[in-house]
């Protein structure tokens, strides 16, 4: 079984029917960083997964359900630096969920 992030994207890019340059042109970036997202080679920002979910047009809770995505490698900015961690998917899918809400409270 295949634990990565990366693999779960890239099999949800196939399924919508992208190739990795249109994936990197809707991101504004280079297709070989791109390729390194799927590759789990680029740590992605929480940011960057959510612009990868509205692209693919599935909710974030859809790819971090994945059989196959155990935990996630991010790097979280919050102002006072920059904190990279692996988290367990359940702990990082609610963490996610709270800021959604409270973001679309305001």
């Amino acid at each position: 079984m295949n634990t990565d992030l990366g693999f779960a994207i890239r099999k949800y890019r196939e399924l919508k029917g992208f190739t990795q340059q249109q994936m990197a042109d809707f991101l504004g970036m280079a297709v070989s960083n791109y390729n390194k997202i799927e590759n789990n080679k680029l740590e992605l920002t929480v940011v960057r997964m959510m612009e990868i979910v509205k692209i693919l047009k599935i909710n974030i809770n859809v790819l971090l359900d994945e059989d196959n995505v155990q935990s996630v490698q991010l790097t979280v900015n919050d102002n006072k630096g920059v904190v990279t961690g692996n988290y367990n998917t359940n702990y990082f899918t609610e963490k996610l969920n709270d800021i959604i809400n409270l973001k679309n409270k305001n």
